[in-house]
């Protein structure tokens, strides 16, 4: 256990979870099949790095750990002997969460310029959430919907779960959307996400902190202070669930409630790894089935 764990990945082929720790800076390694835990790096022989930056969020591309620094994205190996670091352009206040996506680039929730940002090709570009007429806003989480293109996000500790179709991100307009929350509401509380008419539906959230979404069940599991979320992101009303927090869906530790989701992954279908910085740990969720609809 260390109390500063913040990012957290999952390498499928190598059955390895991926982790960061905060004040000890360093990126871990943790073996699902042995239960070994051992260093990838600390930054102190890589000639470039020269030490790491208080590493926090963290993603997985097949090839790279790719993690975020004050005011930059790197990327190591997992054997931790090369990397590569480039800091964003003109500056960034607060890289926090990461995605890869399919086509190599990777998007980067930059809270601190309020927008998220593209790296690909070697360079930066902007997506301009901000600009949409919900701005100005302060990304912080972040997943991907790779069924229909569509990126989440939400900002640090608030109540609402925001998509935009990454498309037309690239195109000229970031269309910007709320699936779900209730803006003056901060509680656990399910339902739609969205009422049929576009409004806001009768779900609300508390203290958003984490998210990955799951295309095999079209679902989006958001982590708060004291649960976990699912979106069925299939739906028109983007129906809420709660999984883990008030609900029958197993802890690997019963006896201890959630408190504070960071960092999630999606270890298969009906198993969720995630930290838990209450308890200085990586945990897992097992789901009793898929997520239930919300109560009438």
């Amino acid at each position: 256990p260390s109390s500063d764990m913040w990012g957290l990945a999952y390498a499928p082929g190598q059955n390895v979870l991926y982790y960061s720790r905060y004040n000890s800076e360093d990126i871990r390694q943790y073996d699902l099949s042995t239960g070994n835990d051992n260093l990838v790096t600390d930054g102190s022989f890589l000639i470039i790095l020269g030490g790491l930056e208080q590493p926090k969020f963290l993603a997985f591309d097949g090839q790279n750990i790719m993690f975020s620094e004050t005011s930059k994205l790197r990327a190591v190996s997992t054997s931790g002997d090369r990397e590569s670091s480039s800091t964003f352009e003109d500056g960034a206040n607060s890289p926090e969460a990461i995605v890869p996506l399919p086509d190599g680039s990777v998007l980067v929730a930059d809270s601190g310029d309020g927008d998220i940002k593209k790296w690909q090709n070697g360079e930066w570009s902007s997506l301009d959430v901000s600009a949409s007429p919900l701005g100005p806003l302060a990304p912080s989480s972040l997943a991907y919907n790779a069924n229909d293109a569509v990126i989440y996000f939400a900002e640090e500790g608030k109540n609402l779960v925001y998509a935009a179709n990454i498309t037309s991100c690239n195109s000229v307009d970031c269309s910007v959307s709320v699936i779900a929350g209730q803006s003056a509401v901060n509680s656990i509380t399910d339902g739609t996400g969205k009422a049929e008419d576009g409004g806001e539906g009768t779900a609300a959230f508390d203290n958003i902190k984490s998210m990955v979404h799951d295309p095999t069940s079209s679902t989006l599991f958001v982590g708060e202070s004291t649960a976990i979320r699912a979106i069925q992101t299939s739906s028109p009303t983007m129906d809420v669930t709660t999984v883990a927090g008030m609900s029958t869906a197993v802890l690997d530790e019963p006896d201890k409630p959630l408190s504070g989701v960071n960092g999630m992954c999606i270890l298969d279908p009906n198993n969720i790894a995630f930290i838990d910085s209450a308890y200085h740990k990586i945990r897992k969720l097992t789901l009793v089935g898929p997520p239930p609809p919300p109560p009438p």
